[in-house]
């Protein structure tokens, strides 16, 4: 047997279809002998409202949309966590997904969410969009960036000083006596990666005698353990790790090679990820909370939906953990 439809309800409590779904998702707004004749239609037909398609027609949904750029990073994953634990204490739902740097993704994704009408999406961009965001915006969905947007943009976002960061781990094997440094870091063109490379490599242009070599590529521990493989500690005496994901794969290259960490060459990575000090040679790194930068994220969105025109920028600050890869 079919399922009744809402006209059908209209038509025996004799009213139209439109005040059949006022006295779903209005009802202050219905007279209250004609809310007690659709009521009596409801029970009659024993009518069940479709609550999620009636949650999309009046933008209610439950549902935070994040999207990351991978799962595979534990900083990214520890963020979702964070993000999803605040998200439940609110009486919502995170749907996460994840791009893989594809801005393809990242657009289909972000129509998705639109066509959802989620309560609002918090956005790790592979690249900006000003059109997407303006889209979401215009149907009421709020948006916060896990990064800063550009300069003449104003959109609400939750980030690190990623620029400080990297003058922080420079400066730390800098202090202890390291002068022939390499920096390696993630893709060209990833705002965390290019400012944690310009933060070094300005720190160490500080110091006489000391000289730095940067390499890109993949922000993967099998790229880490590439670069880790063919180093000469002859050339460089400290590593500097655009994450902890690349660094834990630079030390897993030295220990294969005999290479003692860090009496030849010391190594430092980014995130404080909680494998970090579990590694052979426990990783000194740059601390930033993913767990309280999720929460903060979704603590923000909130603002942003009874608040539209905020556009607080919520900037977290880094700060060491020295541990043995870099102290012994």
């Amino acid at each position: 047997m079919r399922d009744p439809k809402l006209a059908e309800v209209a038509r025996l409590a004799g009213v139209s279809p439109g005040t059949v779904s006022n006295a779903f998702n209005k009802p202050g707004v219905v007279a209250a002998d004609t809310l007690a004749r659709v009521m009596t239609a409801v029970a009659e037909l024993n009518y069940v409202p479709n609550g999620a398609a009636r949650q999309l027609r009046v933008g209610t949904s439950r549902t935070v949309g994040l999207v990351l750029h991978d799962l595979t990073n534990p900083f990214f994953a520890a963020l979702g966590e964070g993000a999803e634990e605040w998200a439940g204490l609110r009486g919502s739902s995170l749907l996460i997904a994840t791009t893989n740097g594809s801005s393809d993704k990242q657009r289909e994704y972000l129509a998705l969410f639109e066509e959802q009408r989620v309560q609002g999406v918090l956005l790790q961009p592979n690249e900006f969009s000003r059109e997407s965001l303006d889209k979401l915006r215009a149907r009421g969905i709020p948006v916060v960036l896990l990064d800063p947007p550009p300069s003449d943009v104003h959109v609400p976002s939750v980030s690190g000083d990623d620029l400080a960061g990297g003058r922080l781990a420079a400066r730390h094997l800098l202090d202890i006596g390291r002068r022939r440094l390499l920096v390696v870091t993630g893709p060209e063109g990833e705002r965390a990666f290019d400012q944690r490379a310009q933060g070094a490599m300005e720190e160490i242009a500080l110091v006489r005698g000391a000289s730095v070599t940067v390499v890109k590529g993949e922000a993967t521990i099998v790229a880490g353990r590439a670069v880790g493989a063919g180093i000469d500690v002859v050339d460089f005496d400290g590593v500097i790790a655009g994450n902890d994901v690349i660094a834990l794969g630079v030390l897993q290259a030295f220990l294969e090679r005999n290479i003692k960490v860090p009496s030849d060459i010391a190594v430092i990575g980014y995130d404080d990820i909680d494998v970090a000090g579990a590694a052979g040679v426990p990783l000194s790194t740059v601390r930033q909370s993913a767990r309280d930068m999720g929460r903060r994220a979704i603590e923000l969105l909130f603002e942003v939906i009874v608040v539209p025109e905020c556009e607080r920028q919520v900037v977290f600050t880094p700060h060491l953990v020295a541990r043995q890869s870099t102290v012994g």
